[in-house]
């Protein structure tokens, strides 16, 4: 039995992606800068906390 596409889970990803491209070509430089330094200082907390 072969699987049935799924028409919600494309529309889905297709509108992120969509959404995506609309806010990189949208937005100033330096909200990128700051979001990925919030980013960057979240996930080296984190993993810093780990104990692997």
């Amino acid at each position: 039995m072969g699987q049935r596409i799924n028409v919600k889970k494309i529309l889905g990803i297709i509108a992120a992606f969509t959404g995506s491209v609309i806010l990189i070509t949208r937005l100033p430089y330096w909200i990128w800068m700051l979001a990925v330094g919030v980013f960057l200082i979240w996930f080296g907390l984190l993993m810093y906390q780990q104990n692997w």
